[in-house]
């Protein structure tokens, strides 16, 4: 009963977003209580069946996974005004600094505990929390909680083998807590303030120490969800979680582009077949959370993407594959840009982005010279079409 309200309130806390904001701070208290109350209690049973040689694991998930739910939709719906309605952090004025008070410091615990327990719907809703908190108050985990997350997602990656119905949403949230810290990282100077920037390079350090495992394990989903057909949220965010690691560190990115080129641009050309154009309300700058406003992971994925080539072209050029997963790419996202009524859908902001464009249009030059002989007719046609209309667009 207590998981079913906790359901229900969750429908409330996404659909109003910040009309909820009046009765925020009291279901963040009784979300955070419930949360503690479940795992205190979970900890003495599992100590005194241990001390009696009783095996004893997992918390009531209902519960657990019910109230990290809760507080997700609640930071989602509330957005940039999380540090203004919650006693998370400590008010400093116009000073840019997220001091966290008791309150705060309970909730990084609860869900470093979640995150501990070998349990794929538990991680999952605590990485979607982190997730949603990285989006609205990175500076509220970062630097003291980045290290626990990429640990986690790392973890992720290395106990799900196989893919399958019930940790999908796990690693899906992985890859979008892994994608946002990278564009925390490049991004904390711009959203708050330059005094960020050795904060911004420390994590940047924290993240490269990390690197070598993360992309070799994003490498061999794709190739998986290429070959299996896994979900399509779970491609378009490995996809979104390669691209975004790309444009924080395109350099050491790049060596690992010859592998899992090909499936990662069919992935983002999945993206934009299936990327929703979204509501002038959406594009609301009040609504807007830092760095990831509607579309942003799209437009990140594939500016990622392309730093990545400009510093190891070979990858695509030496791979008649690739060029083909380029060109089918490039052809969804204006295909989905012409057919966009609003004109404000990622597609239609990317391909108007003049510096996306002259970098589109160097490949497909280079291209002319690189493609393989028995290129089929249709790809051959759209690679011709593209070819024409960037250099069209930028004459």
């Amino acid at each position: 009963a207590l998981a079913c309200s906790m359901e229900g309130l969750q429908a409330f806390c996404a659909g109003y977003g910040t009309a909820m904001r009046p009765y925020a701070p009291e279901i963040f208290s009784r979300a955070l209580m419930i949360l503690k109350t479940t795992l205190d209690a979970h900890d003495c049973v599992k100590a005194e069946a241990l001390a009696e040689g009783i095996e004893f694991d997992l918390p009531p998930v209902d519960n657990v996974r019910a109230s990290l739910e809760l507080l997700s939709s609640l930071f989602g719906g509330l957005g940039a005004e999380v540090v203004a309605v919650l006693p998370i952090v400590h008010p400093r004025g116009e000073e840019r600094t997220f001091e966290k008070t008791a309150v705060g410091n309970s909730l990084i615990n609860l869900l470093s505990r979640s995150f501990s327990y070998q349990h794929d719907q538990l991680r999952s809703a605590a990485l979607m929390v982190t997730g949603d908190l990285l989006k609205c108050a990175p500076l509220f985990l970062l630097p003291h909680f980045t290290e626990t997350v990429l640990h986690t997602v790392y973890l992720t990656f290395h106990e799900c083998e196989e893919v399958h119905d019930e940790n999908t949403d796990l690693l899906v949230n992985a890859c979008w807590c892994l994608g946002l810290i990278s564009v925390a990282c490049g991004s904390l100077p711009h959203t708050h303030g330059q005094q960020q920037l050795k904060l911004a390079e420390e994590e940047k350090t924290k993240l490269l120490k990390h690197l070598p495992r993360l992309l070799t394990s994003l490498g061999d989903f794709m190739a998986k969800a290429q070959e299996e057909d896994h979900p399509h949220t779970l491609r378009t965010n490995l996809a979104s979680a390669f691209g975004r690691l790309a444009l924080l560190c395109p350099e050491e990115v790049s060596l690992y582009l010859p592998g899992v080129l090909e499936d990662l641009l069919y992935s983002v050309a999945l993206y934009a077949l299936e990327h929703e154009c979204p509501s002038s309300e959406q594009f609301d700058p009040e609504r807007v959370v830092n760095f990831d406003a509607p579309g942003e992971e799209y437009m990140h994925t594939w500016k990622g993407l392309l730093e990545a080539l400009n510093r190891n072209p070979d990858a695509l050029m030496e791979s008649p594959k690739a060029i083909r997963a380029f060109v089918h790419a490039c052809a969804e996202g204006s295909r989905m840009a012409m057919i966009c009524e609003e004109r404000n859908c990622a597609p239609c902001r990317l391909t108007a982005d003049r510096e996306v464009k002259e970098t589109v249009a160097t490949i497909l030059e280079a291209i002319r010279v690189h493609k393989p002989a028995d290129m089929e007719a249709s790809v051959d046609g759209e690679y011709q079409n593209l070819l024409s209309c960037y250099v069209r667009s930028l004459s």
